[in-house]
C-alpha cells in the first residue's frame, strides 16, 4: 500500500472514533505496516490532525465548544491505555486511589498505579508523570478494579490517620458483595487493613 492512501485510510478510521480517543501505531496494523503507520501518524501530528501525548501515543482531536478549547488526555486513560497495550491489570494507587474515590478533590501532583507490568515511570508532554508500580499478578487478580483501590485508598490514608467520616464514604462505594468478597481476600492483607473492612460493615449503621 502506498504512503499516501496509508494516511488516508487512517484518517478515515480516525473520523469514526469518538473524539479524543488515544491511539497508537499498534490500533491501524490492519491498514499497513508498523514503520509506514508510525509515519503516517507522525504525520497526521505534524499536520495538526492529531495530538501527541508522549512517543507513540497520540489522542484524536478533543474540541471543547464551551472551553473553546482542545481538551489534554487524561492520565487516566492514558494508563489505561498502556494497560491495553502491553496487556498489563492495573488499579489506581495513592493520592490516585484518593481521587478516585473522592476522598481527595486535589488533582494529583503524580498518577500512581499498580500494575503486575514492569516498574515503570513515563512523563507525558504535558509534564505529568505517571508511575506503574509492580505487584504480583495474584495480588491484583483477585480483586476487582474498584476493590483493588479500595485496598490502595486505606494503605495511602494509613491506619493512623483513618476516621468514621472516611469509612463512611468508602462504605458507601462497595456494595454488599464487594464488601464480602474484600474481607474474605482481606485475610491474606495487612491485618490492619482487615480490621478497618470490619470496623466499616460491622459499623456502617451508624457511620
Amino acid at each position: 500500500m502506498k504512503r499516501i492512501s496509508v494516511q488516508t485510510e487512517i484518517e478515515k478510521a480516525i473520523q469514526q472514533l469518538e473524539k479524543g480517543s488515544l491511539i497508537s501505531a499498534q490500533d491501524f496494523l490492519d491498514i499497513g505496516n508498523y514503520d509506514a503507520v508510525k509515519r503516517a501518524l507522525s504525520r497526521l501530528n505534524d499536520e495538526g490532525k492529531l495530538t501527541r501525548v508522549l512517543r507513540g501515543l497520540y489522542q484524536t482531536p478533543n474540541y471543547n465548544a464551551f472551553l473553546k478549547k482542545d481538551i489534554g488526555a487524561s492520565p487516566n486513560k492514558v494508563a489505561e491505555k498502556f494497560a491495553e497495550k502491553f496487556g498489563w491489570t492495573i488499579a489506581p494507587a495513592e493520592d490516585t486511589a484518593l481521587n478516585e474515590l473522592g476522598l481527595s478533590t486535589q488533582v494529583p501532583a503524580k498518577y500512581t498505579f499498580i500494575s503486575d507490568g514492569p516498574t515503570k515511570k513515563y512523563t507525558l508532554d504535558n509534564g505529568i508523570d505517571i508511575y506503574f508500580k509492580h505487584k504480583a499478578n495474584k495480588e491484583i487478580s483477585k480483586l476487582s478494579k474498584k476493590e483493588a483501590i479500595v485496598i490502595e485508598a486505606i494503605q495511602t490514608i494509613s491506619q493512623e490517620k483513618m476516621n468514621d467520616q472516611i469509612r463512611k464514604k468508602i462504605f458507601n462505594t462497595l456494595n454488599e458483595d464487594e464488601m464480602n468478597h474484600l474481607l474474605e481476600q482481606g485475610k491474606s492483607m495487612r491485618y490492619w487493613i482487615y480490621d478497618e473492612l470490619k470496623n466499616m460493615q460491622d459499623g456502617h449503621d451508624y457511620l
